[in-house]
């Protein structure tokens, strides 16, 4: 039997365990070149992971809420207040630094 090895502290991942995923296109480029492209994470770093994640989100919530933050790569927006432009399905507007808001332009012109 193959042992799964967790890519976070390199242990022997005791079920249950998480496999992780390249983006599709990645993967497919990896696995044509014979690169072996599985991944895995054991339950004590996969809760890690995620009580990281939710500190972060805790930490820069304020700064998007009341502008200051990038809603994209949450940098200071400068000039104060960004450009804004609406969410996808146009229920929602969000504030973007100068160079996510070009970003966004050439990706959905009507945003």
């Amino acid at each position: 039997m193959k042992h799964a090895i967790c890519d976070v502290c390199r242990k022997v991942a005791e079920p249950p365990v998480s496999s992780l995923h390249y983006p599709a296109e990645l993967e497919a480029a990896l696995e044509e070149e014979g690169i072996n492209t599985e991944r895995y994470i054991c339950q004590t770093c996969a809760e890690g992971a995620v009580a990281e994640q939710q500190a972060f989100k805790e930490e820069i919530e304020p700064g998007l809420r009341n502008g200051s933050l990038c809603a994209l790569c949450w940098e200071e927006l400068d000039p104060p207040g960004g450009r804004s432009v609406r969410s996808v399905d146009g229920t929602q507007m969000r504030r973007l630094c100068g160079s996510c808001y070009e970003q966004v332009k050439k990706c959905r012109p009507d945003a």
